[in-house]
């Protein structure tokens, strides 16, 4: 703000004599002000709109002067351009794209100029003083023709530039705080026009000030200057600083510690790895070895998330060890979770489901290693260092009997920014790590579910899945920084022994007339297909004998289903009775170029009144595929590949 007053002083002496020197004197007064926010722009474009309208109505400055004015200008930019870029159009792009439009960029707008006129009090019209002394200083500016009325561009072009934009998101009255200096500066000249010459005087200016900042201290003090305020505690980093010395002091890496939001974690952690790191929230090390883990759940706030909203929640959660304490201006909830990290497979058909849910991840993983819980929307891990993979490992052990052979595991994630990445593996006792995913696919904002299968023939007696994730520090697209945006949800390990398969391992098919695979309960999967025909085409560059299989279901009593490859028949299902399970291997000759195998349908779901099955199901369900999967004959027993599932909420 008082870069501002002083860049607003020289702006007025240039366009009153037109002077290079208060020209450069005004560009390095901008200098602070646009790398400290973007909407620090927004007072380059005011200026520049002054220039331009005195240059017009006035000639002056001069043509010469003014493109000096703007090269200076634009010197001004060049070092916060990549700062504009990554915070707005990286970081904030999310953020900033939620509430185009410009009735709620509007209101949102108004809201925020409302609060810089009210210096933020809560009280009705509280804007409405200050706003009309404004309004009158101005009057009187343009009615004397200074110079001093240019002030006014600075109290409207940045809400309208804000406006044209539909920019109705992440605005407070903090943000356009840069407008008080030529509000405060047109108020005075209204109160001076306004006020009887007697009482134009030190002390009435004096009490003004007084009264201004007393209400202000009154109103917000609490929340700007308080140790425990929401202001110290998001922006005062002696705080912060404090919090770390004292994790670093007190806690091991065996000590499971999270945060109620990233931004906490990233600040605390930043200041207690500088103190020497030992016992930092980034150096967590989880291992078998300790029957139990001491968690601590650090929040500005009573609630911690949505995990829970305060004391009575977290001692529901957590039991007799459940505990709280302050530590600085953070509420600290301290907790013992149980380790039972062998988990048993009871027999072929088992599942285990296991989430990022402190009470859970803490006590069934084997290890955790560089991964923190993420409280919102039931739980996450991610990744406590940036370019530094963390990893989480999960030990099964198959009960007596027959152990599972066929294992499927499904993970559901995010993805939000280029260069993140998530992996799978898995072994079986002390042999190599097999990959079965590595993911580095955005998912836009939403979580993703994937499946992946595995076999095992030979006698084993541990299996371990290990999920890795890793954030790349260079990007941000969110509000959530770097480590957020790559996030692990929850995993289902369970025993399939169906086989089922779909898709391919070794060709690349495009398929038609098929819904998304879908998981139905006892953990079986389907993929419909739709009238009236499916049709999988594929390209070879040699003659391949490929081997083909399916299995459906079908529901419609008298149901025929004609299998054509490249136009020709080659089976037939006729007259197909409701419930009938059809299962078939074909070998068929390929041929160099494009291919074609096609599923004909008699009839589906809705098509007549015989032949509906589910009358509220839009889709033209025709038969249920349980396997349809195609595959050069020496690839037959290839590994399907990871396929995406569609979401079922």
């Amino acid at each position: 703000m008082m870069c501002t007053a002083l860049s607003v002083d020289y702006l007025l002496r240039y366009l009153e004599n037109g002077r290079s020197r208060e020209a450069w004197r005004n560009i390095l007064s901008n200098i602070p002000i646009v790398t400290i926010h973007y909407l620090g722009f927004f007072v380059l474009a005011s200026q520049w709109v002054c220039v331009l309208v005195s240059y017009l109505a006035r000639k002056i400055p001069k043509l010469t002067s003014i493109a000096l004015y703007g090269f200076g200008s634009a010197l001004c930019i060049l070092p916060s351009v990549y700062f504009l870029w990554e915070a707005k159009f990286k970081r904030h792009e999310p953020v900033i794209a939620s509430g185009n439009g410009f009735i709620s960029a509007f209101h949102k707008i108004l809201q925020a100029f409302d609060g810089v006129l009210a210096f933020n009090a809560p009280f009705p019209y509280a804007w409405s003083i200050l706003g009309g002394l404004t309004f009158l200083g101005t009057l009187a500016l343009i009615t004397r023709r200074s110079i001093a009325a240019y002030l006014a561009f600075f109290v409207v072009i940045p809400p309208a530039i804000l406006l044209s934009m539909g920019y109705s998101s992440h605005l407070y009255a903090v943000h356009l705080s840069f407008l008080l200096p030529p509000i405060v500066m047109l108020a005075g000249v209204g109160l001076a026009r306004g006020t009887p010459l007697r009482l134009r005087r030190p002390w009435t200016i004096l009490m003004l000030c007084t009264f201004l900042g007393g209400s202000f201290l009154g109103l917000q003090g609490e929340a700007y200057y308080s140790p425990k305020g929401v202001v110290a505690t998001w922006w005062n980093l002696g705080n912060f600083k404090d919090v770390g010395q004292t994790l670093r002091a007190n806690f091991t890496p065996e000590d499971m510690i999270a945060f109620r939001d990233l931004e906490l974690y990233q600040y605390v952690n930043y200041y207690a790895e500088r103190a020497g790191g030992f016992g930092a929230p980034s150096t967590q090390v989880l291992g078998p070895e300790k029957p139990m883990v001491k968690t601590f759940f650090l929040t500005n706030y009573e609630a911690f998330g949505q995990l829970f909203s305060g004391e009575d929640e977290f001692k529901k959660l957590f039991g007799a060890s459940a505990k709280v304490a302050t530590l600085s201006n953070l509420r600290v909830y301290q907790a013992a979770v149980a380790r039972y990290p062998n988990i048993v497979m009871d027999g072929e058909r088992f599942v285990v489901q296991l989430t990022a849910a402190p009470m859970d991840v803490y006590a069934r993983a084997w290890s955790l290693r560089d991964l923190s819980v993420w409280p919102y929307n039931g739980c996450s891990l991610f990744p406590t260092k940036p370019n530094q993979t963390g990893e989480v490992i999960y030990h099964l052990i198959p009960a007596e009997g027959n152990p599972p052979r066929n294992f499927c595991l499904m993970v559901d994630y995010n993805i939000e920014a280029s260069g993140n990445s998530l992996q799978m593996d898995y072994r079986f006792d002390d042999e190599d790590w097999e990959t079965i995913l590595t993911e580095h696919e955005l998912c836009n904002y939403d979580e993703k579910n994937m499946l992946a299968r595995f076999a095992r023939q030979k006698k084993y007696n541990n299996l371990w899945i290990r999920i890795r994730l890793k954030t790349n520090e260079e990007v941000a697209t969110t509000n959530l920084g770097t480590l957020g945006q790559v996030k692990l949800h929850h995993i289902t390990i369970f025993g399939d022994n169906s086989n089922s398969r779909f898709g391919s391992s070794s060709l690349s098919l495009q398929e038609s007339g098929l819904g998304d695979i879908e998981l139905l309960p006892g953990y079986t999967f389907i993929q419909w297909g739709l009238g009236p025909n499916t049709s999988i085409k594929f390209e070879l560059d040699k003659p391949e004998m490929l081997n083909f299989h399916y299995s459906f279901s079908n529901y419609i009593q008298g149901q025929s289903v004609e299998i054509l490859f490249d136009g020709k028949a080659v089976a037939l299902h006729k007259n197909l009775t409701a419930g009938q399970e059809i299962t078939n291997q074909l070998t068929l000759m390929g041929h160099p170029g494009p291919g074609l195998l096609e599923f004909r349908y008699s009839t589906w779901n809705n098509k007549n009144e015989a032949s509906s099955f589910a009358p509220d199901e839009p889709r033209n369900l025709a038969v249920a595929f349980r396997t349809l999967s195609m595959d050069v004959s020496n690839l037959v027993d290839a590994r399907p590949s990871p396929q995406i599932l569609e979401r079922h909420k």
